[in-house]
């Protein structure tokens, strides 16, 4: 039983040092006026392109955008409309 129980531990602590040490502390970079343009470009391009293919390709445009993995999913005010890829 002595046997067990230092086994226990020669086991679990390599693996609890190399989790505390991989665990790296993170500055939070301040989100400034420069951040905000850019997401909002960004989010302007993307409605622009959407709009762009559904208008050329008709709602099967969507499908480009939506994420093809068995995690997607849609909602619309706060029910899910899509539950899947398919």
């Amino acid at each position: 039983m002595k046997i067990y129980g230092r086994l226990k531990y020669v086991v679990l602590f390599p693996l609890l040092l190399s989790a505390s040490l991989s665990c790296k502390h993170h500055h939070r970079h301040a989100f400034g006026a420069a951040d905000s343009l850019k997401v909002k470009d960004t989010v302007t391009q993307l409605a622009a392109n959407i709009s762009r293919d559904v208008s050329a390709k008709g709602p099967l445009a969507w499908l480009s955008y939506f994420h093809d993995s068995p995690n997607f999913f849609m909602a619309n005010n706060g029910q899910v409309v899509l539950h899947s890829h398919q």
